[in-house]
């Protein structure tokens, strides 16, 4: 029969995440060259907030004092104006103003000192891209009345949300940000960030390949993607990535994306393999989702923005998915469902508590977003750790315990013929010096013939009791059904005698049989030519010697004298 070659046929799931990773790297490097530059530099002050009696003026002419956050619906240019406060030493002041997707210009009185505009062709063209901007006051100005002309550029009406100004020095505003108000927060994220990428790489180069590796390496990539998320969400970050906050803007809508196509992989591979199909299903509806939103995002047709709806129906069809896997498949028969239950559940506890967050105050947005995605991350991956220790170390505790009964001799408890063939190569590896002593029970044969092989049993156990206890300074090796060896490093002449004298009790053998034993004794000397085998064979041959005599009845089996 002839082989032929098959060719392996392409799996739909494959061409996804090329064409994925295709749409990443070529939008990355696209949003790269997209820079938005304003005139003011990019540095950061203790701020004083200005919401209060500010003056909105539409197209018409039309004013209104308000009090910021205020929300304007409307696509036509208008203004907004303020008084700046008192600073009392500071001299050199300096605006933060956050704004949504509009052209702004800022004066003082009747001076231009910023204008900022959004770039011809934008990825984004909605109210969701952010800019986070520090306009320095010149200090020849002394006038207080500043007026920001607003210029909408969407394609449609929009709300436009007006946060409240800040004013202060120039020097304290990173001071402020970093350490009063999202300074804990995204060191938190940044931490989890690091941490995720360090754990991404140390699974990468582990050859260690089970559920608790494996859940660990998704638990890291949720968390990965939700740091992502929640620095983009930061102020400080926006500010310091300012020119590139359509790149900024792509992380925050494609993380969101995968964060519950990592949840979905979680419970790949873990629960029963039926839901496999619904799981890909889950996983393809990710990709889809992707490349149609890049495709068309690229293209100018429709912002990321406008197509957030489907990201949330993919995100609730994933959770939906994993929710009806774990609850469908049967604890008893597979293991990895509570492993599951502890990391989903509380995956999930994230995105319900930073939702309602999200609606109820959008400040604390990012603060809880990143204090529930280190509690996860350390929660989960710390069980996973934790629990992966006591795994191996229980393997360990097994594998030493092994180790020992494999060297054990199950009827005496004392060293069986493994361990002596151990001892020997250890000896001729070191080239140690040691006395060896064979030791062989009289008369076995014969009750084990008469009064059966349970009374020899029990006389062999006696034997290798008391020669352990005789000869406590020494290996104590059974190496056949009546025989044994004593290997030590020490001389035991006294125990030797000791041993040729001996008669042992045994219930119900005693009176019938002697037990005793015959012995023989070498030295082997490590530094002469004789082989340790040899002096092995020379210490059989004279207990066969001494057993011969007992036999012929020329040795005493009292005093171990020959006759």
């Amino acid at each position: 029969m002839v082989a032929t070659n098959k060719k392996r046929p392409i799996k739909i799931g494959s061409v996804f995440v090329l064409l994925s990773i295709i749409c990443m790297f070529a939008m990355f490097f696209f949003l790269l060259t997209q820079k938005v530059r304003n005139s003011n530099s990019n540095d950061f002050i203790d701020p004083v907030e200005i919401s209060k009696n500010v003056e909105i003026t539409d197209s018409d002419g039309n004013k209104k004092i308000v009090e910021l956050p205020y929300t304007i619906n409307t696509n036509k240019p208008f203004t907004v104006s303020f008084d700046i406060p008192p600073m009392g030493i500071v001299s050199y002041k300096t605006l933060n103003i956050g704004q949504l997707y509009l052209d702004s210009t800022v004066m003082v009185g009747d001076r231009e000192i910023s204008k900022f505009n959004v770039t011809k062709k934008s990825l984004v063209e909605t109210s969701s891209t952010y800019a986070f901007l520090l306009i320095d006051i010149p200090y020849d100005i002394d006038d207080t009345r500043v007026t920001i002309k607003c210029n909408p550029i969407l394609k449609g009406k929009e709300d436009y949300i007006i946060d409240p100004i800040y004013v202060g020095g120039h020097t304290n505003f990173l001071v402020y940000y970093l350490f009063k108000s999202e300074g804990i927060s995204l060191l938190f994220t940044f931490i989890i960030f690091i941490l995720s990428i360090t754990s991404l790489f140390w699974i990468k180069f582990s050859e260690k390949n089970n559920i608790q590796t494996n859940s660990f390496l998704k638990i890291s990539l949720i968390s990965f993607s939700v740091a992502v998320y929640s620095i983009t969400r930061h102020d400080v970050i926006v500010y310091l990535f300012n020119e590139y906050r359509q790149l900024l803007y792509y992380f925050e809508f494609n993380s969101l994306m995968f964060t519950t196509y990592f949840l979905i992989n979680l419970i790949q591979d873990t629960l029963d393999p039926k839901f496999d199909k619904l799981i890909l299903l889950a996983k393809l509806i990710t990709f889809v989702n992707f490349i149609v939103q890049s495709l068309l995002a690229l293209t100018y047709i429709v912002d990321f923005e406008k197509m957030l709806i489907y990201t949330y129906i993919t995100m609730f069809i994933h959770i939906g998915i994993a929710l009806y896997v774990i609850i469908k498949t049967d604890g008893e028969k597979f293991e990895g469902k509570k492993d599951v239950l502890r990391t989903v559940i509380p995956c999930l506890g994230i995105f319900v508590v930073s939702f309602v967050v999200y609606y109820i105050k959008k400040s604390l947005f990012a603060p809880v977003l990143s204090y529930s995605n280190i509690i996860v991350f350390l929660g989960g991956n710390g069980y996973y750790l934790i629990s992966n220790y006591m795994n191996t170390k229980s393997r360990n505790v097994d594998t030493v315990e092994y180790k020992r009964m494999m060297k054990i001799d199950e009827l005496t408890g004392v060293y069986n013929r493994y361990a002596f063939d151990m001892r020997i190569e250890e000896i001729q590896r070191n080239k140690e010096s040691v006395y060896v002593t064979l030791i062989d029970i009289d008369n076995l044969k014969p009750i084990n013939d008469n009064l059966g092989h349970y009374y020899g049993d029990n006389v062999i156990i006696r034997v290798a009791n008391y020669i352990a206890q005789c000869m406590s300074h020494s290996n104590i090796y059974r190496v056949g059904g009546d025989e044994f060896i004593a290997i030590t490093a020490v001389e035991y002449e006294e125990e030797v005698k000791k041993l040729e004298k001996a008669v042992l009790f045994v219930d119900e053998v005693s009176d019938k049989y002697d037990v005793t034993f015959s012995l023989g004794k070498s030295f082997y000397d490590a530094k002469e030519d004789l082989t340790i085998d040899e002096v092995i064979k020379m210490s059989d041959e004279l207990m066969y010697k001494n057993k011969k005599k007992y036999k012929d009845g020329l040795r005493d089996r009292y005093t171990g004298d020959i006759l």
